[in-house]
C-alpha cells in the first residue's frame, strides 16, 4: 500500500491547516495585544499630561503663591509620581524647567511677581532675571510639548504641529542647562 495515499495526504494537509490557523491566531493576537497596549499608554499619556497642563495653568494664571498653593502641591505629586512613568524626554525637560521655576518662586529666590509675569513680559528685575519667562510662558511651553509627545506616541487623530508653536525643549541636548 502506497504510504501517500488520499487519506494520508488529507491528514498532512489537515495538519499543516491548524498549523496556519493557530499560527495566524496567535499572530492576530499579539498585533491587537500591542495597539491595546499603545491606546491604553496613549490614553493614560493624555490624561496626565491633561491634567498637569491644566494644573500648570492654574499655578501661573494665579495672582499668588497662596492663591496657588492646592495646585502646586498636586503639580508635585505628578512631577515626582505617575508623570514620571509615561513621560517623554520634551516633557520631562519642560516639567523640569517649570519645575525649577516654580520651586525658585516657593523657596523665594526669585522675586514673586516675576513669577507670574504675562506669557511676553521680560520684566527686568535686575541683571539675573532679564528675559526670564515666568510661569505663565512655561505652562504655554509644556502644553506644546504634549501636544508633540502625544503626536510621536500615536497620532489616531491627525495633530497638527506647529511651527510658530512647537515645543522649545525637542531640541536641547541631554547635558545642556535648562535655566
Amino acid at each position: 500500500m502506497n504510504k501517500w495515499n488520499l487519506e494520508n495526504k488529507i491528514k498532512i494537509i489537515s495538519v499543516l491547516i491548524a498549523i496556519l490557523t493557530i499560527t495566524a491566531g496567535i499572530i492576530q493576537y499579539r498585533i491587537t495585544n500591542n495597539e491595546n497596549f499603545r491606546k491604553a499608554f496613549w490614553e493614560k499619556r493624555y490624561e496626565l499630561y491633561t491634567n498637569v497642563i491644566s494644573i500648570a495653568s492654574e499655578i501661573a494664571n494665579s495672582n499668588s503663591l497662596e492663591e496657588s498653593k492646592n495646585y502646586r502641591k498636586e503639580f508635585w505629586k505628578l512631577y515626582w509620581g505617575n508623570l514620571s512613568l509615561i513621560e517623554d524626554v520634551t516633557i520631562e525637560r519642560a516639567m523640569v524647567k517649570y519645575g525649577k521655576l516654580l520651586a525658585a518662586c516657593e523657596e523665594g529666590t526669585i522675586p514673586e511677581g516675576s513669577c507670574f509675569q504675562g506669557l511676553n513680559d521680560s520684566t527686568k528685575l535686575g541683571m539675573s532675571y532679564v528675559n526670564r519667562p515666568g510661569l505663565r510662558k512655561l505652562s504655554f511651553d509644556l502644553a506644546h510639548c504634549a501636544r508633540e509627545s502625544l503626536k510621536n506616541t500615536w497620532d489616531p487623530v491627525g495633530i497638527e504641529s506647529l511651527e510658530e508653536n512647537k515645543c522649545p525643549y525637542k531640541d536641547i541636548k541631554e547635558n545642556e542647562s535648562l535655566y
